[in-house]
């Protein structure tokens, strides 16, 4: 575990090697994380806003960010590419769509 204290911040951090937690603190926002080599996930408080960041979304008041979000031509491409009911897919041309399966 590793706690540091500087300019008024507090960053928390333990670790087993793979896997981190972590809590930073600044003056008006706190920050929330936990990982491993391959994901991280993020909360974000601050006095006016809230932040979520999991592997290939991020949440914020103003917007939302579909990083990865796959592409595909139609519902039927989307569910043979390995899709399921309710995924989220793009179309070329950045049209959001469903996979449904009836």
């Amino acid at each position: 575990m590793s706690i540091k204290i500087q300019n008024g911040n507090l960053d928390v951090t333990t670790t087993d090697g793979i896997s981190q937690s972590s809590i930073r603190t600044s003056p008006g926002e706190v920050e929330i994380g936990v990982g491993d080599n391959y994901n991280a996930y993020e909360i974000t408080l601050g006095l006016s806003s809230l932040e979520i960041l999991v592997p290939k979304i991020d949440i914020t008041a103003n917007n939302i960010n579909l990083r990865g979000l796959p592409t595909y031509a139609d519902n039927a491409a989307a569910i043979l590419g390995g899709l399921s009911n309710n995924d989220v897919y793009k179309t070329s041309s950045g049209e959001l769509r469903i996979v449904y399966v009836l």
